[in-house]
């Protein structure tokens, strides 16, 4: 609800901290712009 109301007053949302994969993709799903996080071994590419 917060990216989407956000989204809508035409303001960036950044997301830190994120540190799994389920999180990842509902930040993404839901339009977050920006995503401040340090590649953790759950989320890096092989």
């Amino acid at each position: 609800m917060i990216i989407s109301m956000a989204s809508h007053l035409g303001l960036d949302v950044i997301a830190e901290g994120v540190e799994t994969k389920a999180q990842l993709a509902f930040l993404i799903e839901k339009g977050c712009q920006h995503l401040g996080r340090s590649p953790t071994p759950s989320l890096q590419s092989p």
